[in-house]
C-alpha cells in the first residue's frame, strides 16, 4: 500500500473516500471506519520517510492529550510500507482562510479565535507537543463556533522539526498564533512565507516555512501596525501584532497569549470586521485608534508616545455584533491560567525533574502545616467548651453620612426579586461594556461572571466617570438591599434604584467600599423599575490595570 488509492482500507479498517490536501508524499484522506461507522480523517506518508517515525511517536504522545480546541487522535500505525495517522472528523468546519475570503472578523471574534487556539496549545506544550506549522489553513470554526486545531504534534515531526528545545517551540507557536490574529483583523498574513488564499501584509511573496528559529525571519520582514490597514482594531491587539512581530517581544508561549487576550466571549462574536482604511469614511476612520509600539509591559502606557490618538472611553475598541441569548456557559478564559508554582521556571513550559521534586516537597510541607493547624485548633475548641466562655462577633458594617445609604457585609433579607433583564450600563462610553457578558450577573451562578474592560486607572482616566450594570425589574418595585459578588481586590461600588436608566441627579442607596466578596447594600426601601450597579474605583486587575468581575447581583424588598 505504499501509494494509497480511494477505495483502501488502513489496517482492514479506515476506508479511504477521498483525498482532501496533498504535501509532497503526505496525503489528507476523508475516511470511514468500517467498525464503528463513523467519519474520520486520516493522513498518510511513506514509512520510509525520514520524519515518519518521529510524527507516529508524536501523534501516539498526542493521543493522551484531552482537550476540546485539539483533534482527537483515533489510531496510529504502518501497514505495507504505508503509515498513518487517524484522527475524528471536524464536520461542518471552515478554516480561517475560508472566513477570511470576502472580510475580515470582527476584533473580538478574531480575539476569542486565537484565545481558544492559544488555549488548546497551551495544553499541549504541558505534554511537551507543539505545532511549529501553523498557519491559518489549521484553524478551523465549526458552525456552533468551536474553535479546532489542526495538525498539532504530526506536522511539525513531518517537517523534522521534532528535535526543537521546547523553549523555542513554544515561542515558534506563540509567533505564529499572533500572526493568524494580525491575518484575521486585517486579511493579510504578515509571516515571510506566503499562505495561500491571503495577500501578503508586505508585499513579499515569498520565504521559508513557518517554524524557522525565533524571530529571525521576521526581521527583514517589517509589517505594518493592523490599524494602519484596517479600521476597528482595538489597541492592545494592535500593539501585541507590533510587540510580537515587529519587536520580537511580547509573550513568550501560548498560555501567556491566552493570558493577555482574555476575557474573550463564550460564543461565537457576529458582526462585521474593520474596513479598509482606504476606503473607510471619514467618520469611522477617526474612530479607528492610531498605530503606537511599546514593550509588552506597556501596553497601556502613552507617556513615551505624546503623538497617540486615545481611544474615546481609554480601553479597548469594540466591534461586537449580535451574540446568542443565552450567555450562561462558562467562559473558561474568565480565569486567569495559574502561574507557575513556586521554584518552577517562568512561563507555562513543562517543569523538568528537578522542580518537579522541588514543587512535590513544598506540597507536603504544606499539608503537614494545615494538619499541625487543624490539631491545636481542635484543642481549642475543646477547651473553649469545658471553661463555658464563648465569643460572638457580629458583622462588621459601615453607614455613611446619609441616613439612607447603609453598606453591610451580612446576608440580604426579604423577598427575592428577579429581574427580567440586565445589559451593561456605559453612560460615558460606546454603551457596551461587555454588554454580551452581562446575563452571567443574572445567571445564578457564582462561576460565571460580568466584567469590565480593562483600563489603565482606577478611575476610567479623563473621559468617564463610571460604568456598571443596569437591571430592569420589569415594573416599579420597593427594593430594600442589594447583593453584589465582587470577584478579585476591592472595588467601589454604588447601588442606585430609579425610575428612569440613568443616575442623573438620583442618590445611592448604598455604597460598597470595604473589599471582595458577597457584600450587601442596605438602606431605606426605595422604589423603582430599574436597579444601577455604578462602579466608580476599579479593583486592581494586574500590574497597572484595573477592572472589575461581578459573579452575581441579587436584589431583594
Amino acid at each position: 500500500m505504499q501509494h494509497s488509492s480511494e477505495g483502501d482500507a488502513l489496517a482492514g479498517r479506515y476506508e479511504l473516500t477521498s483525498s482532501v490536501a496533498v504535501s509532497g508524499a503526505r496525503r489528507q484522506w476523508h475516511a470511514v471506519d468500517r467498525t464503528l461507522a463513523r467519519d474520520v480523517t486520516a493522513i498518510t506518508f511513506p514509512a520510509d520517510d525520514p520524519h515518519a517515525e518521529a510524527a507516529l511517536d508524536s501523534a501516539r504522545r498526542a493521543a493522551g492529550v484531552d482537550d476540546l480546541h485539539l483533534l482527537r487522535i483515533l489510531d496510529v500505525g504502518t501497514e505495507d510500507g504505508t503509515s498513518y495517522v487517524v484522527t475524528e472528523r471536524v464536520h461542518d468546519a471552515e478554516s480561517l482562510v475560508d472566513l477570511l475570503r470576502f472580510q475580515t472578523l470582527p476584533a473580538e471574534e478574531a480575539r476569542r479565535i486565537v484565545g481558544e487556539a492559544a488555549t488548546g496549545l497551551h495544553t499541549a506544550a504541558a505534554r511537551g507537543l507543539h505545532h511549529l506549522m501553523l498557519t491559518p489553513h489549521d484553524i478551523v470554526r465549526s458552525r456552533d463556533g468551536a474553535i479546532t486545531v489542526l495538525g498539532v504534534a504530526t506536522d511539525g515531526a513531518l517537517a523534522g522539526l521534532d528535535d526543537v528545545p521546547p523553549s523555542v517551540a513554544s515561542r515558534t507557536d506563540t509567533k505564529d498564533l499572533v500572526r493568524i490574529l494580525y491575518a484575521a483583523l486585517t486579511g493579510r498574513w504578515p509571516g515571510a512565507a506566503a499562505v495561500p488564499g491571503l495577500p501578503s501584509a508586505t508585499g513579499s511573496s515569498g520565504g521559508s516555512a513557518s517554524g524557522s528559529d525565533e524571530g529571525s525571519s521576521d526581521r527583514s520582514v517589517p509589517v505594518p501596525a493592523p490599524s494602519t490597514l484596517v479600521t476597528r482594531v482595538p489597541s492592545d491587539l494592535d500593539s501585541l501584532c507590533l510587540e510580537v512581530l515587529v519587536e520580537d517581544g511580547g509573550p513568550r508561549t501560548p498560555g501567556e497569549l491566552a493570558r493577555l487576550l482574555s476575557p474573550w466571549s463564550a460564543e461565537r462574536v457576529h458582526g462585521v470586521g474593520g474596513r479598509d482604511v482606504a476606503l473607510a469614511d471619514e467618520e469611522e476612520l477617526a474612530a479607528a485608534p492610531a498605530p503606537h509600539r511599546g514593550a509588552a509591559t506597556r501596553y497601556f502606557d502613552d507617556a513615551d508616545r505624546p503623538t497617540r490618538r486615545r481611544d474615546p472611553d481609554e480601553t479597548r475598541q469594540h466591534a461586537v455584533g449580535a451574540l446568542p441569548a443565552d450567555m450562561s456557559v462558562r467562559d473558561p478564559s474568565l480565569v486567569d491560567l495559574e502561574p507557575p508554582a513556586p521554584g518552577l521556571p517562568s512561563g507555562y513550559d513543562e517543569p523538568d525533574r528537578r522542580s518537579s521534586g522541588l514543587a512535590l516537597g513544598i506540597v507536603a510541607v504544606l499539608l503537614i502545616l494545615t494538619l499541625v493547624v487543624a490539631v491545636y485548633g481542635l484543642r481549642g475548641i475543646g477547651s473553649s467548651g469545658a471553661s463555658g466562655a464563648t465569643s460572638t462577633k457580629s458583622p462588621t458594617s459601615t453607614t455613611s453620612s446619609a441616613p439612607s445609604s447603609t453598606t453591610t457585609s451580612t446576608v440580604a433579607s426579604g423577598t427575592p426579586i428577579k429581574p427580567v433583564s440586565i445589559t451593561s450600563y456605559d453612560p460615558d462610553g460606546n454603551g457596551d461594556e461587555h454588554n454580551e457578558l452581562a446575563r452571567r450577573a443574572i445567571d445564578g451562578d457564582n462561576n460565571t461572571m460580568w466584567v469590565t474592560h480593562i483600563y489603565r486607572t482606577d478611575t476610567f482616566g479623563s473621559t468617564k466617570n463610571g460604568v456598571g450594570l443596569l437591571l430592569d425589574l420589569g415594573s416599579s418595585k420597593q427594593v430594600g438591599s442589594v447583593s453584589i459578588n465582587v470577584i478579585g481586590n476591592p472595588t467601589t461600588i454604588e447601588v442606585f434604584v430609579t425610575n428612569k436608566k440613568t443616575i442623573v441627579g438620583g442618590t445611592p442607596i448604598g455604597t460598597l467600599t470595604n473589599g471582595s466578596g458577597e457584600q450587601t447594600v442596605r438602606g431605606t426601601p426605595r422604589t423603582g423599575r430599574y436597579v444601577i450597579v455604578w462602579i466608580t474605583h476599579l479593583s486592581q486587575y494586574s500590574g497597572g490595570l484595573y477592572r472589575d468581575q461581578i459573579a452575581e447581583v441579587k436584589v431583594f424588598s
